[in-house]
């Protein structure tokens, strides 16, 4: 069995958005992703439990965090697979980059997520960088943001997959430099969903991921988005049979 996995900016989740939630989950749906981080959904409502328990009930784990997106929107994870751990980085500070001496934050938040998958345990970090309203200003803060990644994936012993909408192209300082260290799953424009011309949304895999890749693919519905979800799917490594936890559903 293989692990999809995706990531997907659901452009402000709230309740009051009619149809579009239904939309939602018919698209990470038909991602047959196990595995979702998502940016941009309410944390002032109970956005996240009506879209797992409503439309999504066979994701039988999830997790959100507040974040510090003044709009009220935070990030938040959808599994089948069983949860190990997770954290936010919102109130990690690091130097500010046009103010010296001055500290800055995450402009929205970057959290880790271990899960179980069969026999290994995996590293997610779900991503929601600087927008780019603001011209100069936004994109210094999301080259510091990525730095602070930077320092924190250096104090991992075992690299993660990155997930998540980086408000950036793909050639730009930001996501350059961390291409230098992650190999990026599927090169394509990924915002607007009509007539996309920017890849904002990414799954940046270490080096020892990119020999289990099996595919990627961008999932365009604009009933549910202004960005397309990102799936990228992964084999099992050969020596190592899976097994299937007894509450996740066959």
């Amino acid at each position: 069995m293989n692990l999809t996995v995706a990531t997907f900016n659901v452009s402000n989740l709230s309740l009051q958005v009619g149809r579009r939630m239904e939309f939602v989950a018919r698209t990470i749906r038909l991602s047959q992703c196990q595995v979702v981080c998502l940016q941009e959904v309410s944390q002032r409502e109970p956005v996240l439990q009506v879209l797992q328990q409503r439309y999504l009930p066979e994701f039988h784990h999830s997790v959100q965090w507040p974040g510090n997106d003044s709009r009220g929107m935070g990030l938040a994870l959808l599994s089948t697979w069983p949860l190990h751990s997770s954290r936010s980085h919102a109130d990690l500070r690091f130097p500010h980059p046009t103010r010296p001496g001055a500290g800055s934050a995450f402009s929205r938040d970057v959290v880790k997520v271990e899960l179980d998958w069969g026999h290994e345990r995996w590293s997610f970090y779900n991503l929601h960088l600087k927008s780019m309203r603001g011209g100069e200003s936004s994109r210094l803060q999301r080259l510091a943001e990525v730095q602070a990644l930077l320092n924190l994936l250096e104090q991992e012993q075992n690299p993660p997959l990155l997930l998540g909408d980086l408000n950036d192209g793909r050639h730009s300082t930001a996501v350059e430099t961390l291409h230098q260290h992650y190999a990026n799953s599927l090169e394509q424009a990924t915002f607007p969903v009509k007539g996309p011309r920017h890849q904002f949304d990414y799954i940046l895999m270490p080096p020892h991921l990119k020999s289990r890749l099996q595919s990627s693919r961008a999932w365009f519905e604009s009933r549910a988005s202004d960005h397309a979800l990102l799936s990228a799917t992964f084999c099992p490594p050969a020596s190592a049979p899976l097994s299937i936890p007894s509450d996740r559903p066959e």
